[in-house]
C-alpha cells in the first residue's frame, strides 16, 4: 500500500473505539464469546458425558438393519432424544429431566440399557432398576457399560396403570416369561425395511 507522505498521520492515526463499524465490534465479541465457550467446553469436557434415547419412534424410523442409528447429527430424523449431562448427577434427577424434556410423568416410563452384540449391533438388554436412583450417571455406565463413554438407553413407556394410577411394567426378564420382541419387516419390491 503506498501513502503520500502529507497523510502520514491520518492513515496511521490510532484505531478509536467510533472508528469501528458496530456490527463489526458486535461480531469480534461475538467470535470471541463463542472461542471463549469452546475452550470452557473442552476443559470440563472429562465433567459430562452424553446419553442417547431411542424409543418405540426411533425403532419405527430407522430403515436399516439395527435397532437404531445412534448418529448424533442425524438425531432429529432418526427421532433419537440427545441429553449432555453431568457424569456425577443422579440417575434419578437425569429421570427427572427427560420426563421434563419428553413432558412425560416420571413414573410413567422406564429406562433399558443398549449394549454391544458380538455381531456389531445395538441390542437392548436391562432395564436400569429403580434402585439405581440414587447412584450417578457414571457409575450406572461404569457398571453395566464399560465399554461405552456414553449411555444409549432405550425408554420403555407403560402401556397399563394400576388402580392407583401407577404405571405397570413386566418384571424383569431374567424372573419372567415376558420377553420384548421387535420385528424389521424388509419388502423385497421396494427393497425397504420398516
Amino acid at each position: 500500500v503506498y501513502i503520500r507522505e502529507c497523510m502520514l498521520d491520518q492513515v496511521l492515526a490510532p484505531v478509536t473505539e467510533q472508528d469501528i463499524p458496530r456490527h463489526l465490534g458486535e461480531r469480534l465479541e461475538e467470535e470471541s464469546r463463542i472461542r471463549e465457550q469452546r475452550r470452557k467446553d473442552k476443559e470440563e469436557q472429562h465433567l459430562y458425558m452424553k446419553a442417547f434415547i431411542a424409543d418405540d419412534n426411533t425403532f419405527r424410523a430407522n430403515t436399516e438393519f439395527d435397532f437404531a442409528n445412534f448418529d448424533e447429527k442425524d438425531a432429529t430424523e432418526n427421532r433419537l432424544y440427545v441429553s449432555r449431562i453431568l457424569k456425577n448427577q443422579t440417575f434419578g434427577d437425569f429421570k427427572q429431566e427427560i420426563a421434563t424434556g419428553l413432558n412425560l410423568p416420571p413414573s410413567g416410563f422406564r429406562l433399558w440399557l443398549m449394549v454391544n452384540r458380538q455381531n456389531r449391533t445395538i441390542r437392548i438388554d436391562i432395564p436400569i432398576p429403580p434402585e439405581d436412583d440414587d447412584s450417578t450417571v457414571d457409575e450406572i455406565r461404569l457398571r453395566y457399560a464399560t465399554n461405552q463413554p456414553n449411555l444409549r438407553l432405550y425408554l420403555e413407556r407403560a402401556s397399563a396403570l394400576d388402580e392407583h394410577g401407577v404405571a405397570v411394567f413386566p418384571p424383569q426378564p431374567q424372573q419372567s416369561p415376558v420377553i420384548l420382541i421387535f420385528i424389521k419387516l424388509f419388502t423385497p419390491e421396494r427393497q425397504e425395511i420398516q
